[in-house]
Parts: C-alpha cells; sequence; structure tokens
C-alpha cells in the first residue's frame, strides 16, 4: 500500500471514531508563555527513596478518594462505567493507561518520580477520564496507528511519525486534551489540589523523550497543557460546584 494510502486510511479510521468533548476555555499566548516559562525553570525530576509499598499505598489512596468523589461526574458527562481498578506495573518504563477492562495502570517507574499524592491523584484522574470518555478503544485504535505509521513512514518513534499526520495527531491531541480537563473536576471532587497536581505535567514533560515518550507521544504541547490546566484551577477555585459540559464536535 503507497504511504498516502496509508495515511488517508488511518485518518479516516481516527475520524469515524467518536469523541467526548468539553467546552473548555483555551489558554492564550500570555498564559502559555508564562506556563513554558514554568517549565523551563522547573528543577530536573528525581527518583524519590520511598519504598515499593510506599508509592503503591500513596497510589490505592488516591484511587479511593477518586473513586469517592466521581459518581457526580459519571451522570454529568453520561459515562458508560463508573468502575475502576488500579494496578501498578514494576518495570523501568515510564508510563500510564487504562485498558478496556477498566484497569488504570501505573509503573513504579513513574510513581519514583512524582511527590505529592495530589501528583499521583492527577495521573490516575487523567487516565480514568479516558475510561469516562469512552476513550479505551481509541488509544488501543491510536496504539496500533502509530505502530503502522513508524512502519510505513519510517518514523524513528511514534511520537515523531505521528506528528508527520497532522490530521491524526490533532485528533489524538484532542482527545487528551479533554482527558486532562474531565480530570481537573474529579481531582477538585476528590478534594486534591489543582495548583499542587500541576506538577505532574511539568515532571513529564522535564523527562520528555528521554523517559516518558510513551505519555507524551500525541498529547497537547506542555505550555499549553499546563496554562489550561492552570485555567480549570482558576474557575473551580471561583466556582466549587462547577460542573463539565459536554458539546458536539
Amino acid at each position: 500500500m503507497r504511504r498516502g494510502a496509508v495515511a488517508a486510511a488511518l485518518f479516516l479510521l481516527v475520524s469515524q471514531c467518536g469523541a467526548v468533548t468539553y467546552d473548555r476555555a483555551e489558554p492564550g499566548t500570555a498564559e502559555i508563555g508564562a506556563a513554558r516559562a514554568d517549565i523551563r525553570n522547573a528543577p530536573q525530576p528525581a527518583k524519590s527513596d520511598r519504598s515499593f509499598d510506599e508509592l503503591v499505598a500513596m497510589a490505592d489512596r488516591a484511587a479511593q478518594r477518586l473513586r469517592g468523589g466521581m459518581r457526580p461526574l459519571c451522570a454529568a458527562v453520561d459515562a458508560e462505567t463508573c468502575n475502576f481498578s488500579l494496578r501498578i506495573a514494576s518495570n523501568e518504563i515510564v508510563n500510564a493507561f487504562v485498558d478496556k477492562e477498566g484497569n488504570v495502570w501505573l509503573t513504579l517507574s513513574l510513581l519514583q518520580y512524582l511527590e505529592t499524592e495530589d501528583e499521583v491523584a492527577a495521573i490516575i484522574a487523567h487516565e480514568l477520564a479516558h475510561l469516562l470518555n469512552g476513550d479505551t478503544r481509541l488509544n488501543m485504535t491510536a496504539q496500533k496507528q502509530r505502530q503502522a505509521m513508524r512502519y510505513e513512514l519510517g518514523g524513528s518513534s511514534p511520537a515523531s511519525a505521528a506528528s508527520r499526520q497532522s490530521g491524526i495527531a490533532r485528533h489524538m491531541i484532542s482527545i487528551e486534551a479533554n482527558a486532562d480537563h474531565l480530570a481537573g473536576f474529579l481531582l477538585h471532587r476528590a478534594g486534591y489540589s489543582l495548583e499542587t497536581a500541576e506538577r505532574l505535567w511539568i515532571v513529564l514533560e522535564k523527562m520528555g523523550d528521554r523517559k516518558a515518550a510513551a505519555i507524551l507521544a500525541t498529547h497537547p504541547f506542555s505550555g499549553e497543557r499546563l496554562a489550561a490546566w492552570r485555567i480549570l484551577a482558576d474557575m473551580l477555585e471561583a466556582d466549587p460546584e462547577l460542573m463539565p459540559r459536554r458539546i458536539a464536535e
């Protein structure tokens, strides 16, 4: 199959998969610039010296608190499921994902770079948002598409391959931005601080392709992501009862 035909077929596959979209406030140039500067000036993340049991206990606490606050949001976004299980994978890859069975997976290597329970709750909430948004099928399809693009288009990595197909990349970035948006509401409902949790996005960007390429491959650019997170934090502080509003794409 010719490369152009492969790209067209892959775009059609993505475009036919529906995705939840929220009414989100888009950050401005100044807000994005400030976020980029904060990321640039942040210290390089380092592994914590907490034990395996301590890291797992922190993740378990975060998952339990999220369960306690997510029911109203499940109803608000008309989620098909509101149940999940937490799984910790002990390996060297910095990654997090949710599978079609509703298991939210975090790697031990990721947990070792997070300092607070708020940050751990944020990454769980992001993956949980994919589940509530019905993105698990989309994510699995995207993984296959990125692999196919890497082979057919000669990309050196899933991230670089995806970037060559702007339509597919934009669609996946939109999915991730909507997951970030709902994750902020989940975090807020569980009583966590979005301001404290924002270090998660800084850590992932500071690690970059060196360790976190699996997480960053088709996500919003770091400055835009952090700026949008801060806008939502301000909105929730001004109106603690605010709920996410779904719109048609």
